[in-house]
């Protein structure tokens, strides 16, 4: 298992691909729509996942019907599984042009945080930020726009700022949205860089690439830091551990955390939300309910509660009614709010402090 650590907490990266079929669903209680990505993203396997604790620990009570969705389409569903990027404010600036507004959007909880690596080409003789300036860089399909800015344009823009260079001298190749596909773009030399979810699919094909690809570390600088939290708040920094391919004790490698979220629409009901968080909390006391679905192999209901102010966005009522139903306590190191290692703060012993 690839992981890396934060301040104060370890975060374990997907590192396995879920392999199971499409759930079936009873057709004999009210049906929630679920809002996923498409097939073989990472918000569409968590939702099979979801879907499938559920049907395991709650028949009869609550089922969905999953559905992929372009980024920003948060008023169509019932629920969604949308990874922050979603909600940066670019993102949330494209929605809003199409009529899809985050306004009714409420957070029910963190699901995984998966990390985000740029790669680039070890004969591009990439070592610092400011040598990406004249490089090509991924970009949409012409008329891809529906669907918002992806990960890679996002990072694109904090690469940008960081580094103090504008779009002048780079060059943007156009590129199929698809994870697989701007990989084979790199690996191809159509592109220099390409910055993508750190899954074993993506890692073993780098690796069986010989060294042609290679993990730029990111800068750990106040222009960083600050171009991150613009356009791209809610993510995180974190240091590779346990990838021996691409880390060493030497020299370790800064990546993105994004936490991919459960969300759902302030209308639905309190009831639904919370069977699924019932159904998560008895899928962790008991681990083979979410046995064959190694995305939820780390999950714990406790890592679902971090703090989002940021984002300007709420947690659902039922959310807050179920944390308040089964208090955290603080433990050495593991502190329920993100980005503090104080576990004496109150925003440990109280909800309406921790979503402040």
């Amino acid at each position: 298992m690839i992981a890396f650590k934060t301040i104060g907490r370890v975060i374990f990266l997907i590192a396995a691909s879920l392999i199971c079929a499409v759930p079936s669903f009873s057709q004999s209680v009210p049906t929630l729509s679920l809002g996923t990505g498409f097939q073989g993203d990472i918000s569409h396997r968590l939702g099979l996942g979801l879907a499938e604790i559920v049907r395991r620990t709650s028949p009869g009570e609550t089922s969905f019907a999953a559905q992929s969705k372009s980024s920003g389409q948060f008023n169509d569903f019932d629920l969604n599984i949308i990874g922050l990027h979603e909600l940066s404010p670019a993102s949330r600036l494209a929605a809003e042009s199409v009529g899809n507004s985050a306004t009714d959007l409420r957070i029910v909880g963190r699901l995984t945080t998966v990390g985000y690596g740029l790669f680039v080409r070890t004969d591009k003789q990439i070592t610092e930020i400011f040598d990406l300036s004249d490089k090509r860089f991924p970009a949409p399909l012409s008329g891809d726009t529906s669907s918002g800015p992806s990960p890679t344009q996002i990072a694109m823009d904090v690469l940008l700022s960081a580094g103090g260079f504008d779009q002048g001298g780079i060059t943007l190749v156009p590129i199929s949205r698809n994870v697989d596909e701007r990989l084979s773009a790199l690996l191809e030399d159509k592109i220099d860089l390409l910055f993508v979810p750190m899954t074993s699919n993506t890692l073993g094909r780098i690796q069986a690439a010989g060294g042609a690809i290679e993990l730029f570390s990111l800068p750990d600088t106040p222009e960083m830091t600050k171009a991150l939290n613009e356009f791209f708040p809610g993510a995180i920094f974190g240091e590779l551990e346990n990838a021996p391919a691409f880390d060493s004790d030497d020299n370790p490698f800064r990546v993105i955390g994004v936490d991919y979220v459960l969300t759902a629409n302030a209308e639905t009901p309190q009831d639904s939300v919370g069977a699924i968080l019932n159904a998560l909390a008895e899928a962790e006391s008991d681990g083979a309910l979410a046995s064959g679905i190694p995305d939820f192999a780390d999950f714990t209901v406790r890592s679902m509660f971090n703090s989002y102010g940021q984002l300007g966005i709420d947690y659902h009522d039922a959310a807050l009614n179920f944390l308040l139903q089964s208090p955290f306590q603080c433990a050495d190191g593991d502190c329920a709010c993100r980005g503090t290692n104080d576990c004496d703060s109150k925003c440990c012993e109280s909800a309406s402090i921790l979503f402040k």
